[in-house]
C-alpha cells in the first residue's frame, strides 16, 4: 500500500512537473507575442507618421507652386490690372491665405540674398566671377548669395525644397 501511495505521488509529482513546464512554456510564448504586439504598434505607428508627414510635405509643395505663381502674378502685374483693385485686392488676399497656411503648418521661407551658400538649403545655379558691390551688401564675399531665382522652403526644420540661387564666386 505504500509503494502504491508512493508511485501515485511520484506520477503526481509528475504530472505537476509537465504541466508546470507547459505553463512556463505558454507564459513564455504569451510574453513574446505580447513584446512583438507592442513592438509592431511602435512600428505601425512610425509609418503612419512617416505616411502623414510625406502628405503634408507633398501638399506642401503644392501650395508653395501656386505661392509662386501668385507672387509672379502680382509682381509683374501690369498699371490696368492693379487699377482692378478689387480684382488685385481678391489676389493679394488669397496669397495671403496661402502664406498663412503654410506658416501655421510650419513651412517657412529661407532666407538667401546676403547670406553665406549653404548647399543643405541652397542650389547654386549660376555663380558671377567678379560680382558687383551692391549699396545694401557692400563687397560681396566669396560665395555669398548675391541673387534668388526661385525660393525654398523648410517645413519644420527640413528643408523640402532648396533655394535656387546666384553665387559670387
Amino acid at each position: 500500500m505504500e509503494n502504491e501511495q508512493t508511485t501515485k505521488t511520484e506520477t503526481v509529482k509528475s504530472e505537476l512537473e509537465i504541466c508546470q513546464s507547459r505553463a512556463e512554456e505558454y507564459l513564455n510564448n504569451w510574453k513574446r507575442s505580447r513584446a512583438d504586439f507592442i513592438n509592431y504598434k511602435k512600428e505601425e505607428g512610425g509609418r503612419l507618421e512617416d505616411v502623414a508627414r510625406f502628405s503634408k510635405e507633398t501638399l506642401a509643395l503644392g501650395l508653395i507652386d501656386a505661392v509662386d505663381d501668385l507672387e509672379l502674378a502680382i509682381n509683374q502685374a501690369p498699371d490696368k490690372a492693379r487699377e482692378e483693385k478689387e480684382w488685385f485686392a481678391g489676389l493679394t488676399a488669397t496669397l495671403e491665405i496661402f502664406q498663412k497656411f503654410l506658416q501655421k503648418n510650419g513651412v517657412e521661407k529661407i532666407k538667401t540674398v546676403g547670406g553665406q551658400f549653404n548647399p543643405l538649403l541652397h542650389e547654386a545655379v549660376d555663380a558671377e566671377p567678379d560680382p558687383p558691390a551692391s549699396e545694401s551688401y557692400g563687397e560681396a564675399k566669396r560665395e555669398e548669395v548675391i541673387k534668388e531665382y526661385r525660393a525654398g522652403y523648410v517645413m519644420n526644420g527640413k528643408v523640402i525644397r532648396p533655394a535656387r540661387v546666384k553665387i559670387s564666386n
